[in-house]
């Protein structure tokens, strides 16, 4: 399994995670992109769930 982010040049963050199965000849995964605004939206809604 593994995990990475990164900036776009565009100022959104792409996060992208994956589960690499033993015996599958493909990896499986997900892909978000989301804007700053976006990302503060997120940060601010778990602080609230906490």
């Amino acid at each position: 399994m593994g995990s990475w982010k990164s900036r776009l040049n565009s100022g959104e963050l792409l996060l992208f995670s994956s589960h690499e199965p033993e015996v599958a000849e493909h990896i499986q995964g997900v892909v978000l992109v989301i804007s700053k605004s976006e990302k503060r939206a997120l940060i601010e809604r778990s602080k609230q769930a906490s």
